[in-house]
């Protein structure tokens, strides 16, 4: 009887950690609306096939936006490899979209298998599990790459769970950095010269960098030491005219217990 018990407690607790650090993908933006220009992140996390099957996007798996008058053929831009089991692409339209139209996020994966890792098809959108779809309008604010991005640092700590600790900055931005928009970012690790990016997208009014309690874009090492700095969307290079800013080590405020 103890050794069943122990069994399905041990059952329950490899559940429990699955679930919170299982793999699965995002699309952005998440509203209802894109720009005419059109671009897009698709992002996975966690474990699995889909870190390699997004960077085979728009080459040996076709994918496109499909409207009632036409579609229109995405091509990669960019990839990213996070540091901590996240990646993302960075895809375009071959042309600009058209205002008003409504269109449908579609991907071609040759193998069936393949989309257990990336089912376009079906995944969590508005509060249900729906296809991504966006109705085109003209963006009201549009960063360049030599817009100045002012952030802020609003927290920077540790958190402790069952499966790991979270590791995380989070900055505020200036009022013209929407939700939603794409923010290339760079951290420097002083001691070796270390340089990772990656494009955070900001949400709840906020940039988080590092990593939650199983995955993230950004790791930050014990006593090391960083800096950062911000560039607008759309561009997946930094100019070096860009200033560097603090970028504090969340392990600096870990919680002795």
């Amino acid at each position: 009887m103890k050794y069943f018990l122990t069994l399905i407690s041990l059952l329950l607790i490899t559940q429990i950690c699955e679930a919170k650090c299982g793999g699965g993908i995002a699309v952005y933006p998440e509203g209802n609306t894109i720009n005419v220009k059109g671009h897009i992140i698709i992002e996975a996390y966690g474990w699995g096939k889909s870190h390699e099957l997004l960077n085979q996007l728009g080459d040996k798996h076709r994918i496109y936006l499909l409207s009632e008058k036409d579609e229109i053929d995405l091509v990669q831009r960019d990839y990213k490899k996070g540091e901590k089991s996240w990646s993302q692409v960075l895809l375009t339209p071959k042309r600009e979209l058209t205002l008003g139209l409504e269109y449908v996020l579609v991907a071609e994966i040759k193998h069936p298998d393949d989309e257990l890792y990336l089912n376009l098809r079906r995944m969590p959108r508005r509060g249900g599990m729906d296809r991504a779809r966006w109705t085109v309008v003209k963006s009201s604010t549009e960063n360049k790459s030599s817009d100045p991005i002012e952030a802020t640092l609003k927290t920077s700590n540790v958190q402790k769970f069952g499966c790991g600790p979270a590791v995380e900055n989070r900055y505020t931005t200036n009022d013209e950095i929407n939700n939603d928009q794409f923010i290339l970012t760079q951290i420097l690790e002083i001691e070796s010269g270390k340089l990772s990016e990656y494009y955070i997208i900001k949400t709840n009014d906020e940039l988080k960098i590092g990593h939650g309690m199983c995955s993230g874009p950004y790791k930050f090492k014990r006593n090391n030491s960083y800096k950062i700095r911000f560039s607008a969307d759309y561009v997946n290079e930094i100019s070096e005219e860009i200033n560097w800013v603090s970028c504090p080590n969340p392990w600096e405020n870990e919680e002795k217990y």
